[in-house]
């Protein structure tokens, strides 16, 4: 019974920890959208300098990631556009406590499986490989869909994680900022987390299906 709940526990802890520290990469890497300034015309669509955008672009990013006061560079904008900020660092604030409450859950069963305390193995094969596998597999389905028509899928998500509230959507007139953040850019920054998420899940994956092999070697001798 106790390897059982560990295993569920491990499960869930470890899809939370993929899907979560990679979608965390896009706040931390600002360089993945300094790199494609030029390809995304943001530039010429907002009418400021390069050094302006920048600017405006880690004016968002110490808001939403480290807490700093509200502004963004140059660029003017409506209240109801902080709000939607203010509703985004919530949110990325909730990521960050969910990734690390499933990494400490993660490494803790992972010392007790160590100290042979309790067994991960579901199926042959370790609880971290079924859980790469699930992780991997859901996202790469919402993208297959989100592939079809991005902007419509991104409008469902906002409707999903902002019940109740329409203060996400920015007119350039009012809030300019959006000129600076094309749809173009969220599609790059999805593809980015997917490449992320498979990698990671790669890893563990490998590592399963090497710690089977060992283990079967070991069962032979």
């Amino acid at each position: 019974m106790k390897n059982t709940v560990c295993k569920i526990l491990f499960t869930i802890s470890l899809i939370l920890l993929l899907w979560t520290a990679s979608a965390c990469v896009p706040f931390y890497f600002r360089d993945f959208y300094f790199m494609q300034m030029d390809s995304l015309g943001v530039c010429e669509e907002s009418g400021k300098t390069p050094q302006q955008v920048k600017d405006a672009y880690n004016d968002m990013l110490d808001f939403l990631v480290f807490n700093k006061d509200f502004k963004l560079g140059d660029f003017e904008y409506t209240e109801d556009a902080k709000a939607h900020f203010q509703d985004v660092k919530a949110l990325f604030g909730g990521i960050l406590i969910v990734m690390l409450v499933s990494f400490i859950v993660v490494v803790t069963l992972l010392f007790l499986q160590i100290r042979k305390k309790i067994s991960l193995k579901m199926w042959g094969f370790h609880a971290g490989f079924y859980a790469s596998i699930f992780a991997i597999s859901l996202p790469c389905v919402i993208l297959a869909f989100s592939a079809i028509n991005f902007r419509a899928a991104g409008e469902f998500f906002h409707y999903i994680l902002f019940p109740g509230k329409s203060n996400w959507v920015f007119y350039p007139s009012q809030d300019p900022i959006i000129k600076i953040l094309p749809v173009q850019f969220f599609v790059n920054c999805a593809i980015l987390i997917v490449c992320v998420l498979l990698f990671l899940a790669a890893i563990v994956i490998i590592c399963s299906i090497i710690s089977k092999i060992k283990a079967q070697k070991r069962a032979k001798t």
